[in-house]
């Protein structure tokens, strides 16, 4: 079969590396895969497919996207003036650069990170295929409440996965056309543990921030990093001197690490950018966690529950991960009590943190690349 997944860029970013976890799948299968890039300048994870595929850069802008403007039909009240008058242009512009584009053949074409520009981009057959799937990272129900271009684009899609089903049927009222598309629940794999870990590089962390505390995210507002570092601090007043070590970069990193100073907390905070070797960082944590206010499904969750380690994390995923905190503490978005409480119960109690050990890695089995491989291979 000769696939296509179509990316609006192949950055750092967990939307990105779930992508190529899966690619890596459909080459074992035995399927041939091209994988585009709609922004060329964002490519650090080019390195990491699979030699097999074909890789194509193809500079599609999210301005090009006339759908991209219903979203100030909701923010502004002259949005939908403006949206009327730029569609139209927007609308040639794309039609044009249509025109002038290679439209290769697929048997199934893949808008992975399901935003408006790798959208628009398989919905409107910049490249031809028999059937078009959209990937939802998360259920499905958000994206139709974020803006009107999804449900605009979605009527030229066959099917859609979706991370957790939450809320699924409240999309069909207004939406009748949903009802003759197929919609697929498949987790995301993790490969975490097929990774070797450096018996070194883990005792090096160790010795340099002791039994820490880690949250891998980007530096961005939705990710709640001030949240954590709110904990940090009521822990160190508690009388619990740890560290939290926070990998990822991102546009918002210099303001974190000048709020951990405003906290007063810096020494025992630690910002160390991004790294590839993660299963060193989750086997060297002593606890895994997680402030975001909202997840389609937190991957770096489940990367943790697979190295063993006890998760506490914000309900940001309507409970999909931690089973409704059945496997690992749960706390409402934004919670640092709750949040403190927990973590604090974690370090004081070793029946307690081997009892979510335990569960982490019965939890982790649902991720397991053998059972995804074998559900995506029935959707394709």
């Amino acid at each position: 079969m000769k696939i296509a997944f179509v990316f609006d860029s192949l950055g750092f970013g967990g939307i990105e590396k779930v992508g190529i976890d899966y690619i890596k799948i459909c080459c074992r299968f035995g399927h041939d895969v091209d994988v585009y890039n709609l922004n060329p300048e964002r490519e650090e994870l080019v390195e990491t497919l699979p030699e097999s595929v074909c890789y194509r850069r193809f500079k599609f802008n999210r301005k090009l996207c006339p759908e991209l403007y219903s979203y100030g039909v909701q923010k502004w009240w002259w949005g939908k003036y403006a949206y009327a008058i730029l569609s139209p242009f927007v609308s040639f512009a794309q039609a044009v650069r249509k025109v002038f584009s290679k439209h290769r053949k697929y048997d199934v074409a893949i808008a992975f990170a399901g935003h408006i520009n790798d959208l628009s981009f398989v919905a409107k057959n910049f490249i031809k295929s028999k059937k078009k799937i959209c990937w939802c990272h998360g259920n499905i129900l958000s994206y139709f409440a974020i803006c009107d271009a999804y449900p605009i684009l979605y009527k030229k899609i066959d099917g859609f996965v979706v991370l957790s089903s939450a809320g699924q049927k409240d999309i069909y009222p207004g939406h009748r056309f949903m009802y003759e598309k197929k919609i697929y629940q498949i987790y995301n794999p993790t490969f975490i543990s097929d990774k070797q870990v450096d018996g070194s590089i883990v005792q090096e962390l160790r010795e340099k921030y002791g039994d820490f505390m880690l949250m891998v995210a980007r530096m961005e507002d939705r990710k709640g990093q001030n949240v954590a570092m709110d904990v940090l601090k009521k822990m160190l007043a508690d009388g619990y001197d740890k560290h939290l070590v926070f990998v990822g970069g991102g546009d918002l990193l210099e303001h974190y690490k000048e709020y951990a100073k405003t906290l007063g907390i810096e020494a025992r905070c630690h910002f160390v950018g991004e790294h590839e070797n993660m299963q060193d960082y989750y086997a060297a944590a002593h606890i895994n966690i997680l402030t975001s206010k909202w997840e389609g499904l937190p991957t770096v969750i489940v990367e943790g529950m697979t190295m063993g380690k006890p998760c506490v994390m914000t309900n940001t995923d309507d409970g999909e991960v931690s089973g409704n905190g059945k496997y690992c503490m749960l706390h409402a978005v934004g919670d640092v009590e709750g949040l403190t409480r927990d973590i604090e119960a974690l370090y004081s109690d070793e029946a307690l943190y081997q009892k979510y050990c335990d569960l982490s890695l019965q939890r982790a089995k649902d991720f397991c690349a053998e059972a995804v491989s074998i559900r995506l291979n029935e959707i394709l």
